[in-house]
């Protein structure tokens, strides 16, 4: 699997290399003298979330049984 995951170009999600961003940023109009300020989602954050989903299910999938059973 890890030739696979390094070939793949995501070994760094699995090892602990790549942590999670913060799912929130300041917002871009963030201004300490008006405290106009929020928290938006952080981009990096979805994309990194949906790359993990996607490296969980390739290895749930490699552990099922293939071709599936009926019987």
């Amino acid at each position: 699997m890890k030739p696979y995951l390094i070939g793949q170009g995501v070994f760094l999600f699995t090892n602990g290399s790549f942590l999670c961003p913060s799912p929130h940023v300041l917002s871009p109009g963030y201004s300490a003298d008006l405290a106009t300020f929020g928290l938006v989602i952080n981009p990096t954050f979805l994309s990194w979330k949906q790359q993990d989903h996607l490296i969980l299910g390739t290895l749930l999938y490699s552990f099922s049984e293939f071709p599936p059973s009926y019987g």
